[in-house]
């Protein structure tokens, strides 16, 4: 039996191919259905930074408060005021049940929000309730903001942020992290973060970490 030549295949093929005629489709849908989906708008936030408090961190310590305008600014520029709470916890959780230099004291700072205004700026701003362990920024209702602190958001952030250099070398970011959101020491809802909305975190340490 004798192939078929290939020019005839070819010759099928093609008007198979071409059964169908050629047209530009159309730009235009035959129908549209509009839907409308409401959403609720979550301004809430709350802002944790870890801070490495070990030996040589102060450079980064200062670094952290002279560009921290940088990362609020925006917030505060924003068409709807946020709701914020701003805390600040160290990366000293001590060395376990050992006591070696720096660090002295068993469970270091328990991840517990700091409150303690050691910073240059705490004269002008500060906690107005010496008892409770975050900033807060938020709408007011009337157009403003409502705050806990005297000063600007930034110099009250400054305020506690300068946790100083003299913590655990045994850093422990991710933990201290934990024992703050989970609660390590009973020191009641002010001394944690809120558990609502997004909570951002922060961890500032070594890039060798």
């Amino acid at each position: 039996m004798n192939p078929r030549p290939l020019w005839l295949v070819a010759v099928v093929c093609l008007a198979a191919c071409n059964t169908r005629p050629i047209a530009r489709p159309g730009e235009a849908p035959s129908q549209s259905t509009p839907e409308i989906y409401n959403q609720s708008l979550n301004n809430q936030a709350d802002i944790l930074f870890v801070i490495d408090n070990s030996n040589s961190m102060s450079p980064k310590q200062d670094s952290l408060r002279q560009y921290f305008p940088n990362f609020i600014q925006p917030l505060k520029d924003l068409p709807t005021k946020p709701d914020l709470h701003i805390g600040v916890i160290t990366s000293n959780l001590g060395a376990g049940q050992f006591t070696p230099p720096s660090c002295s004291t068993i469970g270091g700072d328990q991840g517990i929000l700091q409150n303690t205004p050691k910073g240059t700026t705490c004269t002008t701003a500060h906690l107005n309730d010496t008892s409770q362990r975050f900033l807060t920024y938020a709408p007011d209702g009337v157009g403003g903001v409502r705050v806990n602190f005297t000063g600007d958001i930034a110099d009250a952030f400054a305020c506690y942020a300068a946790v100083g250099d003299g913590g655990c070398g045994f850093e422990h970011q991710l933990a201290s992290m934990r024992a703050a959101l989970d609660g390590c020491a009973d020191e009641g809802p002010a001394s944690r973060p809120r558990t609502r909305g997004s909570c951002a975190r922060t961890p500032t340490s070594p890039s060798s970490s």
